[in-house]
C-alpha cells in the first residue's frame, strides 16, 4: 500500500510516497559533486576513492531506498553521498509516530548542567514528523532538552546522516554526536575506551553579518586533566533556523565530516574501535546576563539513519 504524507517547515512542503510508510525518504540529487574529489592521499590511492570506488567523478546522482520511496522536497537539496557506495541502512528514525520511540531513544543528563537544567518536557517527538529538542527560559532558569540511544542502540563503523533545523539564539548550541559508555576508562587508550565525535555542533552569531560557525570534533580520555580534543571549527554560510543536512563517515582510519553533501572536515585520528551510541541535544551556554538569552529556542529533526554493512561500506 502506498501512503501520500506532508511536512510542513518554514514555508517548505515535502511530500513523500513511501510503501509501507516504511521506507526512509530519499531525494533526487541534481548538483555536481566533484568538489569532494579532494584527496589525501595513502599508498597514492585517496582515502574516500578507496572507501567508496566510483562515487566521485559523477555529475549527478540519485539516492534511493530499496526502490520502494522517491521524495521531492521545495526548497533544497538533500545529498548522501557515500551511501552511493554500497552502504546498507542499517538503522533509523524518521520520527513519525505520536511520540518519542522508547525502543531507540532515552532522555539523557537529566538534571542541572552547565547552568540549565536538563528537562524531559524540552524533547519529544511533535506528532507530525519531527524530534524537538527545546531550550527556554522559565522563571530564571533555562531548560534545555537531550536524547540518546544508550544501550538501546550502539554501533561503530559506518556513516551517519540526520537533517535539522538549526537553532537562532546565540545563547544555545544545538548538536549530534556519538558517545560510548567507556570514554576515558583508559586514559591513552581511546582506540578501546572510545571517543566522543561531534557530527556537528552549531552556534548562531549575534552579530548577522558574521558567518555561523559549525564545529565537528572528537575528545578522548575523559573529561578532566587528561581530556584533549581535536575540532574542525568551520563556516559554510549556515544560517540559523534554517534546514541541513550533516554527516559522518566513521572508518577505521579516521572521520569525514558533511554538511549538504560536500566534505568540510576530515580528522584521521585516534579513531575508536569500539560501539558508540547517539545523541542529540541543545544546551545553554552561560552568560552574566541571563536577560540576554532568547525565552525559547528549538532544534528539529527530521530524520537520523546509520548506513553499514556492505563491501564499500566499513564494518
Amino acid at each position: 500500500m502506498n501512503i501520500l504524507y506532508y511536512k510542513r517547515y518554514s514555508g517548505e512542503v515535502q511530500v513523500t510516497l513511501a510503501r509501507q510508510a516504511k521506507c526512509a525518504r530519499r531525494s533526487s540529487v541534481v548538483r555536481a559533486t566533484h568538489a569532494v574529489r579532494r584527496a589525501i592521499l595513502i599508498d597514492g590511492q585517496s582515502r574516500r576513492e578507496r572507501w567508496w570506488p566510483g562515487i566521485l567523478t559523477l555529475s549527478a546522482l540519485v539516492t534511493l531506498c530499496t526502490l520502494q520511496s522517491a521524495s521531492v522536497v521545495f526548497g533544497e537539496v538533500s545529498l548522501g553521498l557515500p551511501r552511493q557506495g554500497g552502504c546498507e541502512l542499517a538503522w533509523s528514525d524518521e520520527f513519525n509516530g505520536l511520540d518519542l520511540n522508547g525502543e531507540y531513544w532515552a532522555h539523557r543528563a537529566l538534571g542541572p548542567r552547565k547552568g540549565a537544567f536538563v528537562s524531559e518536557k524540552q524533547a519529544f517527538v511533535d506528532g507530525v514528523g519531527y524530534l524537538v529538542l527545546k531550550a527556554e527560559r522559565r522563571s530564571g532558569q533555562v531548560h534545555i532538552g537531550m536524547v540518546g540511544t544508550g544501550e538501546k542502540f550502539l554501533t561503530k563503523y559506518g556513516y551517519f546522516e540526520t537533517r535539522v533545523k538549526l537553532t537562532s539564539s546565540p545563547y544555545v548550541r544545538s548538536a549530534f554526536w556519538l558517545q560510548t559508555p567507556t570514554v576515558g576508562r583508559e586514559i591513552g587508550n581511546p582506540v578501546e575506551s572510545g571517543v566522543e565525535i561531534d557530527v556537528f555542533e552549531f552556534i548562531a552569531r549575534s552579530n548577522p553579518i558574521l558567518s555561523d560557525w559549525t564545529n565537528h570534533a572528537i575528545h578522548w580520555d575523559g573529561y578532566g586533566k587528561h581530556h584533549k580534543e581535536i575540532h574542525k571549527r568551520v563556516r559554510p554560510n549556515l544560517r540559523p533556523g534554517t534546514w541541513h543536512t550533516f554527516g559522518m563517515l566513521w572508518a577505521p582510519d579516521g572521520y569525514i565530516f558533511y554538511i549538504d553533501g560536500r566534505v568540510t572536515s576530515e580528522i584521521y585520528g585516534p579513531v575508536s574501535d569500539v560501539e558508540q551510541y547517539l545523541i542529540f541535544s541543545v544546551e545553554y551556554l552561560p552568560q552574566k546576563d541571563i536577560a540576554k538569552s532568547l525565552m525559547s529556542d528549538e532544534m528539529l529533526v527530521d530524520y537520523v539513519r546509520v548506513y553499514h554493512n556492505s563491501p564499500n561500506c566499513p564494518s
